[in-house]
């Protein structure tokens, strides 16, 4: 109540404006196949990047012939690497019939500081069928060397861009 009464007419709180729930309410175009929210950061002392997964959100199913259950919601995680390093692939634990998962598990990675320029992070969204057989269906890459002029967490949204068929 005090705060309240301290704070100037007419004063903006920014608190107010961080609704994550409320980012989750947004248009979506045609062919288009979910959304990712993840947080990166850079430390450069230990060279260490953290990859936290938060949630999707709309994932569309791959419609192909072997799809019985098209539009329903179905298995799913996020496959994370390094773009010019197959050498280190991680996957977050699969979510269950649902198109909306929250994941919320964080994953690290050493990328020396020299490398961090021309590095990537690419993260697929996988559906996984009866047979347990992974399909993408979309993915997010984003440029480390955006990090470089950070000293914080990066939180982030992407829509996922549809993988070819």
């Amino acid at each position: 109540r005090n705060a309240v009464k301290s704070r100037a007419l007419g004063q903006l709180d920014p608190a107010l404006y961080l609704n994550e729930d409320a980012e989750e309410h947004y248009e979506q175009g045609p062919g288009h196949v979910g959304r990712l929210w993840f947080v990166l950061r850079y430390t450069q002392d230990t060279e260490q990047l953290t990859v936290w997964v938060r949630k999707a959100r709309n994932l569309r199913p791959r419609l192909d012939s072997t799809s019985s259950n098209s539009g329903a919601a179905g298995d799913y995680c996020i496959r994370l690497a390094l773009e010019n390093d197959d050498r280190r692939v991680l996957t977050t634990s699969v979510k269950r019939r649902t198109s909306n998962p929250n994941f919320d598990e964080k994953f690290c990675f050493q990328v020396p500081s020299s490398c961090l320029e021309s590095q990537a992070i690419r993260l697929t969204a996988l559906q996984i069928d009866r047979q347990k057989r992974q399909k993408a269906i979309g993915h997010v890459t984003f440029p480390l060397r955006e990090l470089l002029s950070l000293d914080r967490d990066c939180r982030l949204y992407r829509d996922l861009d549809s993988e070819a068929e």
